[in-house]
């Protein structure tokens, strides 16, 4: 008889796997957000992160686990025009992870990458899915 340890031996590996997925999304988000905002030149990328630190206290790395503050920080900056510049951001993002973006309506900046979260995490248990 073996020892009972109270782990699931596939409990482990698929956390890792989820960790793995999560950071992976964080740094293409952080990648996506980067390339767009290159888009406006690199003075305004850089006004832009000034403002997000000092006004907002959100740092360049912290933005992946924040959109909510870099969406309100984003508006408040370039107004309706932070618009364009979200949907830019959420299709790079799109399709750095192999994902196809669709416009929904009602949607917001934080809705699109809560969503693809999901999706991630669900195509990553149907692919270690026995």
């Amino acid at each position: 008889m073996g020892a009972i340890t109270g782990r699931d031996s596939h409990s482990e590996p698929r956390k890792q796997q989820e960790l793995d997925s999560a950071q992976t999304l964080d740094r293409a988000l952080a990648e996506a957000i980067d390339e767009s905002l290159m888009a406006l030149g690199e003075n305004i990328r850089r006004v832009i992160y000034y403002i997000l630190e000092n006004g907002y206290n959100l740092r360049r790395e912290n933005i992946p686990k924040k959109p909510d503050i870099f969406d309100t920080g984003l508006r408040d900056i370039l107004g309706q025009g932070a618009l364009v510049v979200e949907v830019d951001v959420i299709k790079r993002l799109y399709a750095k992870l192999g994902f196809t973006y669709e416009e929904r309506v009602g949607w917001s900046f934080e809705t699109y990458i809560a969503k693809l979260r999901k999706a991630r995490q669900e195509r990553a248990q149907q692919s270690s899915a026995p």
